[in-house]
């Protein structure tokens, strides 16, 4: 505790990055009439396994992202910019409390270096890679010894399997993705099957609407998880060796079937029904809709797609 002014506290930079990224609309995409989630903290936690008078010497922070639109060279690109800005926000935060330390207790006004590294796990791993490290075995290797733990957490480990061989102490920010991936998909303008689908949406909409007195509203995002997800996949090969690239494990600690998925290929809808707090022990659905409009409209969809 006596030389706390001299370092920096991951749970600083983790808390900030929090403030900046979780439920920040900012990091959200801007896509008119759809709804759009932004970022959202599920786990932020540090290091220290019982008490001592040490601050933490690593934190652990991740979110759910949802892509729509966006690439995941663009996610990582925002990611790390919002690291960026946290870090440099919190240095500037450091020098001014340090600058009142010193003076206060009539010391050298010599600050220390608070300066943070920001970096891809990709970028990682070619330091590694050039520093005659075999990033696979070692990969394998941490995915053998934690096969237990959660799988967010087997990826820290491998990142930590990394840094102590690579054996740079220096202060830093990773930026990674993490299980699970579920791939983004939606009915797109230049596919025709996939536009013969939406032309029947518009049908039986105005069918039902006709016949129910009920308005309806068609949206080319469902805005949350589902399985759907796994059907089709809009991502170019590019993109998801971008994140394949960036996902420690992958292949070792999880995977999904990529080429399959393209091969499969099956045009998405998501009728819905209609509630309230989803995941919650008030979780509810109302009935007339659920049970008496929401079926119909089902077979409707599906009849005019399946019979030619």
């Amino acid at each position: 505790m006596s030389e706390r002014q001299s370092g920096i506290d991951p749970t600083l930079i983790a808390g900030k990055i929090n403030c900046k990224l979780n439920n920040n609309m900012d990091g959200a995409e801007k896509i008119p009439d759809e709804v759009v989630l932004p970022p959202s903290c599920l786990f932020q936690r540090d290091q220290k396994a019982f008490y001592n008078v040490q601050t933490a010497g690593t934190s652990y922070l991740y979110f759910n992202y949802f892509l729509y639109e966006r690439s995941p060279e663009d996610v990582i690109r925002h990611l790390m910019q919002t690291a960026r800005e946290a870090c440099e926000e919190i240095e500037c935060f450091l020098s001014k409390q340090y600058k009142i330390f010193s003076n206060n207790g009539n010391l050298p006004d010599s600050p220390p270096d608070w300066s943070v590294e920001i970096l891809s796990y990709g970028e990682y791993v070619e330091r590694a890679g050039a520093k005659g490290i075999d990033v696979d075995a070692v990969q394998k290797q941490a995915a053998k010894k934690y096969a237990n733990q959660d799988l967010r957490l087997q990826c820290y480990a491998i990142i930590e399997a990394l840094e102590e061989l690579e054996g740079g102490k220096r202060r830093k920010v990773i930026i990674f993705f993490a299980p699970p991936y579920c791939p983004h998909n939606y009915l797109r303008e230049d596919a025709e099957r996939e536009k013969r689908c939406d032309r029947v949406i518009d049908q039986v909409i105005a069918k039902n609407e006709k016949e129910t007195g009920e308005r309806f509203s068609k949206k080319k995002f469902f805005p949350y998880l589902s399985d759907s997800s796994y059907l089709a996949m809009n991502e170019t090969e590019a993109e998801t060796e971008e994140i394949v690239r960036h996902f420690p494990g992958w292949g070792d600690i999880y995977a999904i079937p990529l080429d399959g998925i393209r091969v499969l290929n099956i045009p998405v809808i998501d009728t819905g029904v209609y509630g309230k707090k989803a995941h919650t022990w008030t979780e509810r659905v109302y009935k007339p809709y659920s049970f008496g409009i929401l079926p119909k409209v089902i077979r409707d969809i599906t009849e005019a797609i399946m019979l030619p």
